[in-house]
């Protein structure tokens, strides 16, 4: 048998082809834990209340979720802000609380970032997540 039946075999297994649940499960734990071994410096406003950086990353999960969809990138990115804001992964339960945002909640965090001086900081944060 020569070398190119050799590769020619090997790629033409059906295993080879489909992904396993354990490869793409193992594929997911090392991005994970990539992303822990190189997080974002501390956001600027890590140092304040929390329900300041709790207001501030629902109005970034706002701006994520008006979008048909929420792609794997931004998510991921959205995960490592959150951590740079000393609040831990809580994109599921801000995700949820973005889809039903009642406009207290919203004037309330605009006045928090507005009072606080954060309004840069949420354009720079809203522009590298939706781009």
């Amino acid at each position: 048998m020569s070398k190119n039946e050799n590769i020619s075999l090997a790629t033409s297994s059906p295993v080879a082809a489909t992904p396993s649940p354990l490869l793409d499960l193992l594929r997911r734990a090392a991005d994970a834990e990539q992303l822990r071994l190189q997080p974002l410096p501390k956001h600027a406003a890590s140092e304040e209340e929390e329900h300041l950086r709790q207001h501030y990353a629902l109005l970034l999960a706002a701006l994520l979720t008006a979008q048909p969809q929420v792609s794997e990138p931004q998510s991921r990115l959205f995960m490592l802000l959150l951590d740079a804001l000393q609040l831990g992964d809580r994109r599921a339960t801000l995700f949820e609380q973005a889809r039903e945002l009642a406009p207290d909640t919203l004037l309330e965090a605009a006045r928090l970032i507005r009072e606080q001086d954060y309004a840069e900081e949420l354009l720079v944060d809203a522009l590298v997540l939706l781009r």
